[in-house]
């Protein structure tokens, strides 16, 4: 009895056949998607823009156990979870253990001859946000600092707020940007 409670609860959350979700084989990335598709079906006749973020939750194996999904139509509360999150998960985006290796570089072997850090999509790090602005205002003059927030507040994962000084102090000491007067700008590099 216990066992075809818990089945409907996973059909009824997923709007899947139990035997289908199996088929899935654990694949969580399969399952974030049908909750997306599922929550944006669910608003679609909703006039207003909805903002959506998902965070993972990982054991000590470091095997997600579950996805805190996040869906609202106020910008103010979106930037207020992902700020808690990350402040909650000490500065990243999840808890799960990358033994370090956030920090460790590696080339882009792309012909540029880059070095970059190794990301890892399920646990970012304040260094992954400071490359996402990097790459996206690259060798820009004089970007308000605004604006790179703006860019962030709309972000799934990266926080706008709780981490500016952080971000900036990466900006400047690994990109080489410089700071004037509530503006940064950007190097040609990254």
């Amino acid at each position: 009895m216990k066992r075809q409670l818990t089945i409907e609860k996973y059909e009824q959350t997923y709007g899947r056949d139990f035997s289908e979700l199996i088929s899935l084989s654990g694949n969580r990335h399969d399952f974030e998607r049908i909750i997306t598709s599922k929550i944006i079906e669910l608003l679609k006749n909703i006039n207003k823009i909805l903002y959506i973020a998902s965070f993972p939750f990982f054991n000590s194996r470091n095997v997600v156990v579950y996805n805190l999904i996040h869906c609202t139509g106020s910008l103010v509360g979106f930037k207020l979870f992902k700020k808690t999150v990350w402040q909650i998960f000490g500065g990243r985006s999840s808890l799960k253990d990358t033994h370090g290796k956030e920090n460790q570089l590696a080339f882009v072997l792309d012909g540029s001859s880059t070095i970059e850090t190794i990301v890892d999509e399920d646990c970012y790090h304040v260094m992954d946000i400071a490359t996402y602005i990097q790459k996206h205002f690259r060798g820009k003059d004089n970007v308000p600092l605004a604006n790179i927030w703006k860019l962030l507040d709309n972000h799934p994962i990266f926080p706008s707020e709780g981490f500016r000084n952080e971000i900036k102090k990466i900006l400047k000491q690994v990109y080489g940007c410089k700071e004037s007067k509530g503006t940064l700008t950007f190097s040609d590099e990254g």
